[in-house]
């Protein structure tokens, strides 16, 4: 849109302009001038069309050529118009309104999460299921809002429909989400375990402990198992220092003697000699 509203010569005037014709079309109205009171001149123009068109969707381009540009991946209008002394002309191009989402599109995302919202059993994946059906529906709403409020008003509307494929990729990324809830184990307080672990998972992990009465395992069963396995680490511990403490004192006390028994004789043999 920068360049749409760019002047692209010193000594003339090119100012493009978006315009309803008719429902369904876009006018892009170029407005070329030169401000010379002496002479007539040759203006080149040159004006770039919103990106998301194509040449499928130009119905006119009137005495203007269409190209593309690889640099900025749009497609552009030019040409050379002459303009005489003082005066001033507007071309103009037609376009198909491509910026426009239906009714039918829009809505087909709420019944589309509605539907997998409905295939959900657990109560807490339903709830949550709710949540996200209500976003979905929030966000069509706001999309159909904005596109009425911009009715008429051709570049407020291209840019309301970019801001609406924004939002329609959150949409779906809420409908992905609806699909996951299917894989997504809940445990007993609907808490999704997948997106809220739980760090008791891993203490508990393959414990036949149980609290009395056969109530469900509690934060202070967790914390009693973990202490109780950080306590027989400590006794294994203990038990293999004192192993080994045993053993070095037994080899020390058979060193210590060997070298008892060894000295008279080597002090026998001294004298002798």
């Amino acid at each position: 849109m920068k360049r749409l509203l760019r002047s692209l010569l010193v000594l003339t005037t090119v100012l493009p302009g978006l315009a309803y014709a008719q429902t369904g079309s876009v006018d892009l109205k170029i407005h070329v001038a030169n401000p010379s009171q002496k002479e007539p001149q040759t203006v080149p123009v040159k004006v770039y069309l919103p990106k998301e068109a194509t040449p499928k969707d130009v119905k006119d381009l009137g005495d203007l050529k269409l190209d593309y540009d690889p640099e900025t991946g749009a497609y552009y209008v030019h040409g050379d118009v002459v303009v005489e002394a003082g005066q001033s002309i507007t071309k103009t191009v037609h376009m198909q309104d491509i910026w426009v989402f239906s009714e039918d599109q829009l809505v087909s995302f709420v019944g589309r999460a509605k539907e997998r919202a409905g295939k959900l059993t657990e109560p807490a994946a339903a709830q949550e299921a709710t949540g996200i059906v209500q976003r979905v529906e929030q966000k069509v709403e706001a999309i159909l809002k904005r596109q009425k409020e911009t009715d008429g008003q051709p570049a407020e509307r291209i840019q309301a429909y970019r801001q609406g494929l924004a939002v329609i990729t959150t949409i779906e990324q809420d409908l992905d989400a609806l699909d996951k809830l299917k894989q997504v184990p809940f445990g007993r307080e609907g808490k999704n375990l997948s997106r809220e672990p739980d760090s008791r998972m891993a203490l508990l992990a393959g414990s036949g402990d149980s609290p009395e009465g056969g109530a469900p395992l509690g934060r202070s069963i967790s914390m009693t198992t973990a202490w109780r396995m950080i306590f027989a680490i400590l006794a294994f511990l203990g038990a293999l220092s004192a192993v080994f403490f045993l053993t070095w004192h037994r080899l020390l006390r058979v060193t210590v003697g060997g070298e008892q028994e060894a000295v008279p004789l080597v002090q026998g043999d001294a004298s002798g000699g």
